[in-house]
């Protein structure tokens, strides 16, 4: 036996290790998961906690997960609709990669068709704590509104997206942003706080 192909050999056997382990991550965290989703079954490359008592609805042809982006056997994505009013929704064709967190803690967060989201993107509909200090237990005083992202939308690795925001359509998110406010369809924007820096 040569030795290149012996060498392809020991990659082969490593890869399948490596796989076979990531994908008793997945399962053990599908296990785990209290809440089941409505819609279509994602492709779950990565393992992902499906939590809290609103509804969770995935499109068609979704995938959770990417090799080899950071954090792949490391993390985990988190989706929880915490209320029962909470409403998390992914559109169709979405690619998203590792360490992704979406909360809506009590109204919703919605993700259109086709979208691709980097590793390590958070989604918050809420503050979960009031601003003020005699406020902070207090969960009349947390602001919350809903998140709606559009179609087509690319948001950038650790990319932030917060309570009331609404992406366009065709937009993209610059890595390490925070979108505090709506950003229109067919631009892109970043920094912090996100504004738009020029039009597709």
């Amino acid at each position: 036996m040569s030795r290149g192909l012996y060498e392809r050999m020991i990659a082969r056997v490593r890869t399948s290790i490596f796989f076979v382990f990531q994908r008793a991550r997945v399962l053990v965290y599908r296990a785990v998961s209290p809440l089941r989703t409505a819609g279509h079954q994602a492709r779950l490359m990565q393992p992902t906690l499906f939590l809290g008592k609103g509804t969770v609805k995935i499109g068609a042809d979704v995938q959770f997960g990417y090799f080899p982006s950071p954090e792949f056997l490391t993390g985990a994505c988190h989706v929880e609709a915490r209320a029962a009013s909470a409403r998390i929704e992914i559109g169709d064709g979405c690619f998203i990669n590792n360490g992704f967190t979406a909360i809506a803690e009590t109204t919703s967060i919605v993700i259109g068709k086709r979208c691709l989201v980097g590793p390590g993107v958070v989604v918050f509909d809420s503050d979960f704590h009031g601003m003020r200090i005699n406020e902070r237990n207090d969960t009349n005083a947390i602001a919350r509104a809903p998140v709606h992202i559009g179609d087509d939308v690319f948001i950038g690795t650790r990319a932030i997206i917060l309570k009331g925001v609404s992406i366009g359509d065709g937009a993209v998110i610059a890595a390490g942003s925070v979108a505090v406010r709506s950003i229109p369809g067919g631009v892109i924007a970043g920094g912090n706080p996100a504004r738009v820096l020029k039009e597709i």
